[in-house]
């Protein structure tokens, strides 16, 4: 159960506004963990991809949302007049539209939390560095790991307060037992950041040196027709599940001896936090977004080149070693001391404490004149 003591009756927000993309990324799930922290009402504005798509609201949660497709001066009177609506101390806190929400700030006297997760082509044009430092001047950022802060800092010359994404710690369940060894992909199935292609490849790889192994492709996307006819061009069809998106991916995590993440950019990826939050190792690219996972207990990173057979070799070179370590009877003593390790580093209490510190000192009532 997540700890949001600190916060009296006195002390609410009125209202937290959170704008955030509408697709099943990792802003979505971190919007939705700050909503667990007290306040009158939280409301997230969903834009961007996927707006059909509805989060799941926990029962008596004073959490609303809306998708709204609009463009970007529309989105803005609208995050104004929300933001009005409520009497008190609010707060917006800005995963994505950092534009409109930076002018619907001014124009409600609302501070504004400016969140990065590690985009890299936010600014590509010198220009737009310059453009972007006038207008965030002296604004609160916050990144969601070390090296979403040196991106940030990189492309618009800003400086930012790191709060690392947490997770849920589950209790330790123990890998399963014998053959085959179970991998597990969890992501989108779309090419341009997550190579979902790798997994299936490995797989193949890993069936022609004589393992048997089995892998779940955990997620859904574009990709995905294109996913089963590459495992049936590989001959490992039958080696392959796609149970497709799931709002829980616990019990596959406890059902796999690790985890692949083939990532090209992340900024804190909460795939990999889940994973070693079960107790599950990781094979992880070694890309901006996962730098600041080095010395990770259970996380191996490893060079994987934009060519995709290397990439495959690479990957595949990680699971044997951890394979090895089924074989030899060690697996367990080393998945228990990876949960061991989350708890202390990635608990959804430390990030919510973070946050909650944050939204206090930050947030500001609304002024007399503007009733």
């Amino acid at each position: 159960m997540t700890n949001t003591a600190g916060l009296n009756d006195a002390q609410l927000l009125a209202i937290v506004v959170q704008v955030v993309d509408g697709g099943r990324g990792g802003s979505l799930t971190v919007a939705r963990s700050i909503a667990l922290l007290p306040s009158r009402r939280h409301h997230l504005v969903l834009t961007g991809s996927h707006l059909d798509d509805r989060p799941a609201i926990p029962e008596g949660a004073a959490l609303s949302f809306e998708s709204v497709a609009k463009g970007r001066w529309p989105l803005v009177l609208h995050l104004v007049r929300l933001l009005r609506s409520f009497e008190g101390s609010r707060i917006l806190v800005a995963h994505r539209d950092w534009l409109a929400c930076r002018a619907a700030g001014i124009l409600s006297r609302a501070p504004v939390i400016f969140v990065s997760h590690g985009r890299t082509s936010m600014a590509p044009r010198r220009w737009k560095r310059y453009a972007h430092s006038i207008v965030y001047h002296a604004q609160l950022f916050v990144a969601v790991s070390s090296d979403a802060r040196a991106i940030l800092r990189k492309t618009l010359g800003v400086d930012s307060l790191v709060i690392e994404n947490g997770v849920a710690i589950p209790p330790f369940v123990p890998p399963p037992q014998g053959r085959p060894l179970r991998l597990l992909y969890l992501g989108r199935f779309e090419s341009s950041q997550k190579r979902p292609d790798i997994p299936v490849l490995v797989t193949a790889a890993l069936a022609e040196r004589g393992v048997d192994v089995d892998t779940t492709m955990l997620g859904d996307g574009p990709l995905a027709d294109e996913l089963a006819r590459l495992a049936l061009d590989c001959g490992v069809d039958d080696r392959l599940a796609f149970p497709g998106w799931v709002d829980n991916p616990r019990p596959y995590l406890e059902a796999s001896h690790a985890v692949l993440h083939c990532t090209r950019w992340e900024g804190n990826p909460l795939a990999i936090l889940e994973a070693v939050a079960a107790g599950r190792p990781v094979v992880a690219s070694r890309v901006p977004g996962t730098h600041f996972l080095v010395g990770v207990r259970g996380v191996r990173l490893v060079d994987a080149p934009e060519e995709t057979q290397s990439a495959v070799e690479c990957f595949t070179a990680a699971v044997l070693e951890i394979h090895h370590l089924e074989e030899t009877g060690s697996g367990e003593d080393y998945f228990r001391s990876i949960h061991e390790f989350a708890q202390d580093r990635f608990s959804l209490d430390r990030m919510l404490a973070a946050w909650r510190d944050l939204l206090e000192a930050e947030a500001s009532p609304r002024p007399l004149d503007e009733k």
